[in-house]
């Protein structure tokens, strides 16, 4: 305990006053504590602005985890000499959810076609796309498109045009948060997840995912004909005059819902139905000293979550358990008992992969009401991707177990960090 007191000698607090086997809480949100946002202008909160999203229907017609596939499949789609059954039996056979053949009319399909002969205009198009906890895709993202979907009846689909502009900008990052905490599992959980990308609707597995991110745009009226898309920040200026840039208080927040020093001391609060009661609220120290540490933290926590962010020890094990793979194959089910994943083809009765070097939390972290690794091996499997799990699919579903055990190591000290900062005595902004 002394070490870890010497790694926070910069904080500007005294340890010797402090009881760390008392978090000094009451089951009640302090009044001192911010909400993430409110629609009550009177009322302080962090983010100026929020919204859902991008909500796609069918969200099978517009992503995909290998962008050159999505632009493959884009094209066929796009030509019309191509029946319907015969796009459905090549793309989407074993799908959950396909595509309804109202949302592939001839209309449709050929204003697809359109955007994919727009060759430059095309490519801009196929972006990243947060996808679900831990899995960042592509997405085909045409305002003109997804306008024909929407208007062809059975709703679901939402563009979300002040999150694309948001994210049109390389420095925007956000996180997204599961609104209705009670919805999403038997227990409280984790329930936010990094946006390093245009995120999606279902980053929560049920209800609206909230979106928070560090610059967005004015709302955008229906009626509104001068709208002004470009993003301005999105923090709360009486933060902003404390010197922290917008993309720390993003980090800090971060830090904290992720943390599980948060989520155990204020279960009763969190655990609720969605409601403008219940949006979460934080405790925001006064020590600026305080606040850069903690942002530090939920910087780790996001970059883990990162597609292409690594580190040597990672890269060491993926390394050392590729011997695990042999050959190609169509992955077509997966199966978690405790820490063991078995993957199988869509003939064999013994795995062809065994995967074991992993405990059981790890092995079943769930995120928003997702497990995280079944999430991942779902839509890397052949009925989604219709290409072969591939060497390097296995080396990024390695990397992605030990950047769950990555999480949980920041997490551990983070929770110390946490338990040090706010006490009963801490003072609060």
């Amino acid at each position: 305990m002394k070490d870890f007191f010497n790694k926070f000698t910069a904080l500007p607090i005294d340890i010797t006053s402090y009881n760390l086997c008392d978090s000094g809480y009451s089951k009640n949100f302090p009044r001192e504590y911010w909400p993430l946002y409110s629609d009550n202008e009177s009322e302080k909160h962090i983010f100026m602005r929020h919204c859902n999203g991008v909500k796609l229907s069918p969200t099978s017609l517009f992503v995909h985890t290998n962008q050159a596939v999505l632009q493959r499949r884009c094209k066929e789609i796009g030509d019309t000499d191509k029946n319907f059954e015969d796009i459905i039996n090549r793309w989407y056979n074993g799908q959950q959810k396909k595509p309804n053949k109202n949302k592939l009319t001839i209309p449709i399909r050929i204003q697809i076609g359109k955007e994919v002969q727009k060759h430059q205009q095309f490519k801009k198009s196929i972006r990243p796309y947060s996808f679900r906890p831990f899995l960042n895709s592509f997405v085909f993202y045409s305002e003109k498109v997804l306008k024909s979907v929407s208007s062809a009846g059975g709703g679901g689909t939402r563009s979300r045009p002040e999150l694309h502009s948001a994210y049109s900008v390389k420095s925007t990052i956000g996180l997204s948060i599961a609104p209705a905490r009670k919805d999403i599992g038997g227990e409280l959980h984790r329930f936010t997840t990094f946006c390093w990308h245009l995120p999606d609707n279902d980053l929560c597995a049920r209800g609206n995912a909230n979106i928070l991110c560090n610059s967005f745009p004015s709302y955008k009226n229906k009626k509104q004909q001068n709208w002004d898309s470009i993003p301005k920040s999105n923090i709360n200026p009486v933060l902003l005059d404390t010197g922290i840039c917008d993309k720390d208080w993003i980090f800090y927040v971060y830090a904290i819902l992720c943390s599980d020093w948060y989520i155990q001391n204020h279960d009763q609060e969190l655990f609720t139905v969605s409601g403008t009661q219940f949006i979460p609220r934080i405790p925001i120290p006064q020590s600026v000293k305080s606040i850069r540490c903690i942002a530090k933290y939920g910087s780790d926590l996001a970059n883990a979550e990162k597609e292409e962010w690594t580190t040597p020890e990672i890269e060491a094990k993926t390394n050392t358990l590729s011997y695990l793979y042999k050959v190609e194959f169509k992955l077509c089910k997966i199966k978690i008992c405790d820490n063991v994943l078995e993957l199988y083809d869509e003939q064999s009765k013994s795995p062809i992969i065994s995967i074991d070097q992993f405990d059981k939390e790890i092995a079943n972290k769930k995120i928003s009401g997702y497990q995280v690794v079944k999430t991942w091996l779902k839509f890397h499997s052949y009925s989604y991707t219709r290409t072969s799990f591939s060497k390097c699919e296995f080396n990024s579903l390695i990397r992605l177990l030990c950047k769950l055990e990555y999480q949980r190591k920041i997490n551990l000290d983070l929770s110390s960090c946490l338990e040090f900062v706010f006490t009963k005595n801490a003072s609060l902004m």
